[in-house]
């Protein structure tokens, strides 16, 4: 599809807001509105198709500035005790795609996470571990899960979708991963094991960025990179799952 889809019912970064609700399609030629791309000529390498959506791939390694290249062009602002559901469907045919959804303090910058197999105080993220775990590495400590994501996870023409939540009002992270192309009703079956992290977020009035990645060694962008197709950030105005409609972790 060569068409952004986008729907907006409220402004990002706009604290104690009525709701945002916004989903990109990216499979699209270049950024699509509302989208910000950071090219700072290091790993990983990008590209936009209109096949295969937001191309990543390269050694991202550990300690790599500019980790992100692609973030929302808008904060989240938690003000008010708002939290945020962010959504990521990626089509993979390779256990080790790697593939990451993180936030960051937005007063950083947005060259300002640095890539980790650890934690690191720069960010939170959402990183898969080859097909062997769905993890959070959070700014003091980690929850690598447990349990492997399966052949599901990277069979030819496999989607699944990353659903992170990014919760200060609880003071809490979740992430979870299930097998279905834009599942934001998150009704597919989960890959692997559910992970929380207590105490992990950069405060309850502090905008940050949201951001799509990857680590995914000795690859480069074509069919078989990382490729995102489609990402949804949604709000609770009013505290976790506030509204109902928006979903919560699996099992909290």
């Amino acid at each position: 599809m060569a068409t952004a889809k986008k729907i907006v019912m409220a402004a990002a970064g706009a604290g104690g807001d009525s709701g945002i609700d916004t989903t990109w399609d990216l499979r699209v030629s270049s950024a699509p509105t509302g989208i910000t791309i950071t090219d700072t000529g290091t790993t990983p390498s990008y590209a936009f198709s209109s096949t295969y959506g937001f191309q990543t791939a390269g050694d991202t390694g550990n300690g790599v500035n500019f980790a992100y290249p692609l973030s929302g062009t808008d904060a989240l602002d938690p003000t008010g005790g708002v939290d945020f559901l962010i959504q990521a469907t990626v089509l993979t045919t390779d256990r080790c795609s790697d593939p990451s959804i993180a936030t960051w303090l937005a007063s950083g910058g947005r060259s300002a996470p640095i890539w980790a197999w650890a934690y690191n105080n720069s960010r939170i993220s959402q990183q898969l571990n080859c097909n062997s775990y769905n993890a959070i590495y959070g700014r003091s400590v980690n929850d690598t899960g447990a349990g492997s994501l399966g052949s599901s996870y990277y069979h030819a023409g496999a989607y699944i979708t990353l659903h992170y939540w990014y919760a200060p009002s609880i003071t809490r992270v979740y992430a979870a991963v299930t097998d279905a192309a834009e599942d934001w009703g998150i009704t597919g079956t989960q890959l692997g094991t559910r992970t929380a992290l207590i105490g992990q977020h950069f405060g309850v009035s502090n905008p940050v960025y949201w951001g799509l990645s990857s680590d995914f060694d000795n690859a480069s962008i074509g069919a078989s990179s990382t490729n995102f197709t489609a990402v949804r950030v949604r709000s609770m105005p009013n505290g976790y799952n506030s509204p109902g409609s928006v979903p919560t972790a699996p099992g909290y």
